[in-house]
């Protein structure tokens, strides 16, 4: 075992021991994924392999106790769906993990319908060209990890798989060029990516530049450009074989065909200003609304008390909520209910709303006249 700054042994590190594992022991070694791959599919590079060590002993009734507890898998893997969907997101990543907890989960009959569909529904992104890219990077990255090790054997080990790489390189420039006729921008864009991070792994290319940094580049850009395939593939209607959300068309019972969106407006100044929160909500629903008007009186009093509920939010209350695909007869009642004592607050009446019409009798904007004031009101008729 080598640790970051010198050697240690493996008894030394059992000494030592950790919270989820006894010891860990990351190795390089040149192989391929699969046994019975068809020649040529699947050559042998460079992987990084991670094998985790877990101590445990026999009393002799033929059960391993455990002196480390067992590593909570999920628990990994969905703290790595945060990460890799934070601030700097890694969406190839992210598919991959996704698809390990269904799969961990459905293996444990475990909301088996669900998670199927899951793995279905991400199945052709793992079988995607974009998803040969992120391997190419991966192995970019290990080869920078080799090559920044001061062992000489790791140095010649990763500066002789940059032939491969090289190689993979060329495979995949063959097949994206082949989906040219798909006409997607990001094919294009995909194409210029791989040229120029072929330029980078050329044998003729810029000896001045450390090999570590020109592949570090090179696992930037190929990461990049899976970035924007799968942004660009996704926002089409031909990514995914069957909808991810089928099941869920006939058990949506909200009000509205569409969920309010909100946010929070805080004014640039400093000190920053007071900080207020204004949705916005299309309340329209062709199973509940037709052209006389809601279909049924009690689905017009729950809309009202939904809109309601999201204006007066325990903690979020809302300063401005337009309203749009709503009827006149909405309006209406949330004019009357206005005038009503608010429980809530002491039954004062809810007055501090007003509602503002907008051009059509569809659309309306409510705000809280305490925090908001109105502009160039038109005069009432």
């Amino acid at each position: 075992m080598r640790g970051e700054k010198s050697g240690q042994s493996l008894a030394e590190a059992l000494e030592v021991g950790h919270n989820s594992w006894t010891a860990k022991l990351d190795f390089f070694g040149t192989t391929s994924l699969f046994k019975d791959a068809p020649h040529g599919s699947d050559p042998k590079r460079v992987y990084e392999v991670t094998n985790v060590i877990r101590l445990g002993f026999d009393k002799g009734d033929g059960i391993v106790h455990q002196v480390t507890r067992e590593k909570d898998f999920l628990g990994v893997v969905e703290k790595c769906m945060m990460e890799y969907s934070g601030p700097q997101p890694k969406m190839m990543k992210f598919v991959k993990r996704l698809w390990e907890r269904s799969a961990f989960l459905s293996q444990r009959n475990i909301d088996v319908p669900k998670h199927e569909l899951m793995l279905e529904g991400l199945q052709p992104i793992l079988e995607h060209w974009v998803a040969e890219l992120s391997q190419i990077a991966a192995h970019a990255e290990t080869l920078t990890s080799m090559l920044k090790r001061q062992d000489p054997d790791y140095r010649e080990h990763a500066a002789a798989d940059v032939k491969q790489l090289r190689s993979s390189l060329g495979r995949a420039h063959g097949t994206v060029e082949n989906r040219l006729q798909d006409r997607h921008t990001a094919t294009v864009d995909a194409l210029q990516f791989i040229r120029r991070v072929m330029s980078l792994v050329e044998p003729s290319a810029d000896e001045v530049v450390e090999e570590s940094a020109r592949l570090r580049q090179v696992q930037d850009l190929l990461e990049a450009c899976v970035e924007h395939v799968l942004m660009s593939w996704l926002s089409t209607e031909s990514a995914f074989r069957r909808p991810l959300v089928q099941e869920l068309r006939d058990k949506w019972d909200f009000v509205s065909a569409h969920p309010p969106i909100a946010a929070s407006v805080t004014w640039p100044r400093k000190p920053p200003g007071p900080q207020i929160y204004v949705a916005s909500w299309n309340l329209s629903h062709e199973d509940h609304i037709s052209d006389q008007g809601w279909l049924q009186e009690s689905i017009l009093e729950n809309t009202l008390q939904k809109v309601l509920e999201v204006l007066c939010h325990e903690t979020h209350p809302k300063a401005i909520l337009c309203l749009q695909g709503c009827q006149p007869e909405l309006l209406q009642k949330l004019d009357k209910k206005f005038e009503e004592p608010d429980e809530k607050n002491h039954g004062k009446p809810r007055r501090k709303f007003r509602l503002a019409r907008r051009r059509t009798d569809f659309e309306a904007i409510i705000y809280d006249q305490e925090m908001v004031v109105e502009v160039n009101r038109p005069a009432e008729e």
